[in-house]
């Protein structure tokens, strides 16, 4: 095999990691967050925590580079809507357990 294969299958491998990585660190921040106002797993209310998806990023900066399509894909197909809010903007309506603020 050519050094140019294996570069690409390299590359190849630890985007897919990254890529996997990205999902492991969105699926721990929405553990405790829900795409309903249903109640918690501990039986605590729900509070609405409405992010932009620039939010979301920000908020897992410290971790990991998540592009925003790379959030908005995941919130789509995790059936997170939308709420536009009073100034006009729209955020993804999230609920979060109370339980987890204090």
């Amino acid at each position: 095999m050519n050094q140019k294969k294996e570069k690409a299958m390299e590359e190849d491998e630890i985007s897919e990691e990254l890529a996997a990585l990205q999902l492991n660190i969105l699926d721990s921040y929405f553990q405790f967050r829900s795409n309903l106002p249903s109640s918690a797993m501990t039986g605590t209310k729900m509070i609405e925590e409405n992010k932009s998806t620039e939010d979301i990023q920000e908020d897992l900066s410290a971790m990991v580079n998540i592009n925003k399509a790379t959030i908005n894909l995941y919130m789509t197909s995790h059936d997170y809507g939308v709420k536009t809010m009073p100034d006009g903007t729209v955020k993804w309506a999230i609920w979060r357990d109370a339980s987890t603020l204090l």
